[in-house]
């Protein structure tokens, strides 16, 4: 019907990875609605990426968005859609004044939930590109894989774990010195590989917790001391992308064939593969060996040394009152950013960019050459002895689910209070620990009133629930930690200040692990606009968690 108008229609499309538009109707002179893909054989509509051509210059448009199937978003307080174009690759996001989140009585045939309007000028004619958060897409990871691969690190691995429905890798990176190449063993062979299992994008749309797993193995593969220390005393077991059929295609929680994963971990079926291939994963780092006794979590160094922290941190006085908060202050901890330098510097050549794909790989935070980090491993290795023994076992110690979060700002962590058989009251207390010194790093965790919450009833088939009844059948009290980490699509506090650690346990938290949330501000609080750089730095902070545990296990 362009008849009816004096300008030409903008051309859509969303024919590339990762996008998502259903179709366009134009509306108005200047106004078009446009139509959010739904997830296949779902409803679920968040996740939207789509591209304008052949666009009228100087002259304000207005775009109305449909689909969006959620009363509460982040989008009615600080998130904003992002746009880049052509001649300006970086993402940008858009003035407040000219984003609407709103009912709208002329949608109400269409869609009974908020209409997400904007309303935009093109100044040059080119390609522009809208989408609801940051692209991180299969081909981007694929990249930053093969330049990992490509510096033949001594101390990375990586492995196809499987093929996901649609014949795409589920890559896993394993960092760890002793656990890759046995010759650079310490004389001592560790009794135990004490492990560290790492999972992103079970939901295709949740775009942070790839860039929280980037920072994880940039930190990972510095040459930070932490980081070190790390790689000689744990392996890190890192599954970037377990839905990349989902991601591909576009969509916000489902994979290609319709199913959320994170509701099938428990007993996955034929379409659920990806599962299947992760909680397969789990069940060969927790072993073949069955504990049943009553003393199996006092026979582990890593609980007792979790004790010794709750102890000194006061961890654990939820026992007593669930209601009575715990907090402690503690200094701004030193930033591990900028102390540390990456191996993977290359600067990207326009002509390495993806001609399918309008997004950029995450930039690497600090430079380094390549020759420099080869000393620095030779260096590392120079007083290691030739000792081809393997330890006796691997023991899978703690399970990071990373999600983010559509309602909420901040972020907070989801753990199992029934990870015991038998030592409740310890195991209890020793499940708190790693939520309370993320917090103290990392103040996007620490200044929410709730930091973690318990969850058990509802979500049976998550990850998350999932391990841990895979993991008391197997090792009873000595049940890896489990934990799935949500964080704000949009804003919140700064992750490179350090926070107060606030603990309040919420017994019924079942619509937070559903992303039903409403948003929950804190007054007086200081946010950021989350970056792909701060999601970054969300991840070392993770790895700084996991050293100052670490760090008290390995004297």
């Amino acid at each position: 019907m362009n008849w009816l108008y004096q300008s030409p229609s903008i051309a859509f499309d969303a024919n590339f990875e990762s996008g998502n538009l259903a179709s366009a109707e134009r509306v108005n002179e200047f106004e078009y609605d446009l139509f959010i893909q739904p997830d296949i054989s779902t409803t679920t509509r968040m996740w939207f990426y789509f591209r304008c051509q052949s666009v009228p210059l100087n002259q304000p448009i207005l775009f109305n968005i449909v689909g969006i199937n959620k009363s509460n978003t982040t989008f009615s307080t600080q998130q904003r859609i992002i746009v880049r174009s052509t001649s300006r690759s970086k993402w940008q996001r858009l003035p407040s004044t000219q984003q609407f989140y709103t009912n709208s009585s002329k949608h109400r045939c269409y869609s009974s939930f908020p209409i997400l309007s904007f309303s935009f000028q093109f100044e040059v004619q080119e390609e522009y590109f809208f989408a609801f958060g940051y692209p991180y897409t299969y081909s981007m990871l694929q990249k930053f894989i093969a330049r990992i691969a490509d510096h033949s690190l001594p101390f990375v691995s990586i492995d196809s774990l499987g093929k996901s429905s649609q014949d795409r890798d589920m890559t896993c990176i394993t960092i760890g010195r002793p656990s890759v190449f046995s010759k650079y063993y310490n004389d001592k062979r560790p009794e135990t590989m004490h492990t560290v299992m790492i999972t992103a994008r079970t939901h295709a749309g949740e775009f942070p917790g790839s860039y929280i797993c980037h920072g994880i193995l940039e930190f990972m593969l510095s040459n930070n001391p932490k980081a070190k220390f790390l790689r000689n005393n744990v392996q890190f077991k890192i599954v970037p992308m377990v839905n990349p059929d989902g991601v591909f295609s576009g969509y916000y929680r489902t994979n290609s064939n319709g199913y959320d994963l994170n509701r099938n971990f428990y007993e996955p079926v034929n379409q659920t593969q990806e599962a299947t291939i992760i909680k397969g994963l789990a069940e060969e780092l927790m072993g073949t060996e069955r504990s049943e006794t009553v003393g199996s979590f006092d026979q582990s160094t890593l609980n007792s040394v979790l004790l010794d922290i709750a102890t000194q941190e006061q961890i654990g006085l939820t026992e007593a009152s669930q209601d009575e908060d715990s907090s402690q202050s503690q200094s701004k901890p030193q930033s591990a950013s900028g102390n540390y330098k990456s191996p993977l510097n290359k600067e990207k050549s326009k002509s390495e960019r993806l001609s399918a794909v309008p997004a950029n790989i995450p930039k690497i935070p600090v430079k380094a050459t390549k020759l420099s980090y080869e000393q620095m491993i030779e260096q590392e290795h120079a007083k290691s002895a030739l000792n081809t023994q393997p330890p006796h076992k691997t023991h899978l110690d703690f399970v990071i689910d990373l999600h983010s979060h559509s309602n909420q700002s901040g972020g907070f962590l989801f753990l199992n209070p029934d990870g015991y058989i038998f030592q409740r009251a310890k195991r209890q207390r020793t499940e708190q620990v790693f939520p309370q010194i993320l917090a103290k790093n990392c103040s996007v965790f620490g200044s929410l009133q709730s930091s973690f919450k318990e969850s058990q009833n509802v979500r049976e088939g998550s990850l998350r629930r999932a391990f841990c009844q895979l993991g008391k059948q197997k090792l009873a009290d000595d049940c890896p930690y489990i934990y799935c980490l949500e964080i704000s699509n949009s804003h919140g506090p700064d992750p490179a200040e350090g926070g107060k650690a606030q603990l309040k346990v919420e017994e019924d938290a079942e619509s937070s692990d559903a992303d039903q949330d409403m948003e929950e501000e804190i007054p007086d609080q200081k946010f950021v606009i989350y970056t792909p750089e701060k999601y970054m730095q969300i991840g070392e902070k993770i790895c700084d968690s996991l050293y100052d545990i670490y760090s008290k296990l390995f004297k």
